[in-house]
């Protein structure tokens, strides 16, 4: 039931419009209201830890997604989410074991992969980022944030701050 709740929320997420800062800042308000009442609540814990990585406040995100992760091992929006969090908070090897660790037990997951190329880019391992990268445009060619991602120079490393998101332009 929980899994189904997280496909639900994820689903939701991909098609809303990128909120405003202000509600996201509500959204955290809420969210850790909610967590206040109801600790192990897996829905607010993964809204908490988004919004927070959303307004760009990665180092506020690791605790909630870290006991979302504990929580739940099994689902891959929490690593994915936690890795990225960890990543932008400047903790690139602690995000290079939640990946690693979640690309041995989901080796079929692109945004994992797609993930783990750009923490390779932050990290100048440029053979690591490549050969991520490959095998997320082929488990995943119609995605366009893997085919963008892909589509980026990897003569340089990426800088810690890269947006969680990559941008298409048209």
């Amino acid at each position: 039931m929980k899994t189904a709740s997280f496909l639900v929320l994820q689903l939701l997420t991909a098609q809303a419009a990128e909120p405003d800062s202000a509600t996201l800042e509500r959204t955290a308000a809420v969210e850790s209201a909610r967590l206040a009442e109801s600790p192990d609540d897996a829905d607010a814990l993964y809204r908490l830890g988004t919004a927070f990585l959303a307004l760009n406040t990665p180092k506020k995100a690791v605790a909630p997604l870290k006991k979302l992760v504990a929580q739940e091992p099994d689902l891959i929006p929490p690593k994915l989410a936690l890795a990225r969090a960890l990543r932008l908070s400047g903790e690139p090897e602690q995000a290079r074991t939640v990946l690693d660790t979640a690309i041995a037990a989901f080796p079929e997951e692109s945004t994992l992969r797609a993930e783990r190329g750009l923490l390779a880019r932050v990290l100048d391992e440029r053979d690591v980022a490549i050969s991520q990268y490959a095998v997320a445009v082929e488990l995943a060619p119609r995605t366009r944030s893997c085919a963008s991602t892909w589509a980026r120079p990897c003569s340089a490393p990426a800088a810690r701050t890269t947006p969680s998101r990559p941008t298409v332009r048209r």
